[in-house]
């Protein structure tokens, strides 16, 4: 795994965003922009800047939550570091939860429903997890098993780059439910699952070293 590349230590408050944090956020607002877009094109009703801020709020919410119980050993020992979103550690599963939870008060309103959902969030997840997963091929996060192919990393040997055949998955998702009509719309919410599902399955296959 390389250093931190992008850290950032932000002005006048102190603390330092980590490169896995930075992506995190930066695909937090991408999935919330893809949001924006699919309903515009889809003739639905677009959520607001205060709609947004108020699902990207829960999102990093339930995602550190998730984190943290996923990693309870660690943070009944340091509790205060459940705190520390900067350092990175937050779980898409509970960005998933928390923003359906801050997305809850749109929803009915106009043209935005429940019954929208299949045809708005599945550009806006593809979209949201690709740029979270640059992050990784970035950092050299997530490699594989020795690869002698020429787009290879370089961590004790040439190996395969699975977090980006991920990042290449979720782009080819993206690129099928920004195009679902009202009639298919359960095809992009198809493509993203089987997006994530083939990248477990790619993991599992090829990953013999993470961090």
């Amino acid at each position: 795994m390389r250093p931190d590349p992008f850290a950032w230590s932000v002005p006048w408050v102190g603390f330092v965003l980590h490169t896995d944090a930075l992506f995190t956020l930066a695909g937090i607002l991408v999935g919330m922009a893809a949001l924006r877009v699919a309903a515009r094109s889809r003739g639905l009703q677009v959520p607001t800047y205060v709609d947004l801020l108020n699902i990207g709020v829960w999102a990093i919410v339930g995602g550190r939550a998730w984190y943290v119980a996923q990693e309870w050993p660690f943070f009944v020992r340091y509790p205060l570091a459940a705190f520390a979103v900067q350092d990175g550690g937050i779980a898409m599963p509970g960005v998933v939860l928390g923003g359906l939870w801050g997305l809850r008060g749109s929803l009915g309103a106009g043209a935005l429903t429940w019954a929208a959902l299949p045809l708005l969030l599945p550009p806006a997840l593809a979209a949201g997890r690709a740029v979270q997963l640059v992050g990784c091929v970035v950092t050299e996060c997530l490699v594989g098993s020795a690869a002698d192919v020429p787009w290879a990393v370089q961590e004790d040997g040439a190996r395969h780059p699975v977090a980006l055949y991920a990042v290449l998955l979720l782009a080819a998702a993206w690129f099928v439910a920004s195009r679902t009509s009202q009639s298919r719309r359960w095809l992009g919410l198809g493509a993203y699952l089987g997006a994530e599902v083939l990248g477990l399955v790619l993991v599992g296959f090829f990953t013999v070293a993470s961090a």
